[in-house]
C-alpha cells in the first residue's frame, strides 16, 4: 500500500521485520536513507529493530519510531519528523 502511495521520486526500501537482516545490511540502509521509519506496533522483531536504533547516535535525526498501525500513522510520523528539522 505505501509503495503504491508513493510519488515516484521516493525510494522506498522496506525491510520485513519478521525476516533476518545483518548488522552490515542495517547499516547500509541507514547510510542510504534521508529518513528510517521504525513501525513498532507491527510484527517487528527486537532483533531487527536493534541493527536500526542506532546506538552510536550517528544517524539519530534520521529515525523515527512510530508506534500506532496504518500507513496514515506511518507517514504522520514522518511528516512530524521533517517539520522538526525544519
Amino acid at each position: 500500500e505505501l509503495e503504491a502511495l508513493a510519488p515516484k521520486e521516493w525510494e522506498l526500501r522496506l525491510v520485513d521485520g519478521t525476516e533476518r537482516r545483518t548488522l552490515s545490511q542495517a547499516q547500509n540502509d541507514l547510510e542510504w536513507a534521508q529518513m528510517v521509519l521504525i513501525w513498532g506496533n507491527s510484527e517487528l522483531d527486537h532483533k531487527v529493530s536493534k541493527l536500526y536504533s542506532d546506538p552510536s547516535g550517528q544517524h539519530r535525526k534520521k529515525i523515527v519510531l512510530v508506534a500506532r498501525r496504518g500507513v496514515e500513522a506511518l507517514l504522520t510520523g514522518a511528516a512530524e519528523n521533517l517539520a522538526k528539522r525544519g
